[in-house]
């Protein structure tokens, strides 16, 4: 929701670099989660295949935790207010 505040303070005239911070921040928050996120989903993939189901689940648990805290709902898609 940062980057669409900080969006509607322009468009409102407002000068406000607070929320421009805001959302810069958490705009390369969720870019590198977007990456550790997809690494971590193809290391458990590889693990399953090669038979470490328990492993893949140790790796899967914390990275749905981890999509849902960026604003991922449980069918892939962002919920539209995560930046």
């Amino acid at each position: 929701m940062s980057l669409t505040e900080a969006e509607l303070s322009r468009a409102g005239g407002e000068v406000a670099p607070e929320l421009w911070r805001e959302a810069l921040l958490r705009i390369r928050e969720i870019t590198h989660a977007e990456h550790e996120l997809f690494a971590q989903l193809r290391l458990a993939e590889t693990l399953t295949v090669s038979g470490e189901t328990a492993d893949a689940e140790v790796e899967l648990v914390p990275a749905y935790q981890r999509a849902r805290s960026i604003g991922a709902d449980a069918n892939g898609r962002g919920d539209g207010d995560s930046c």
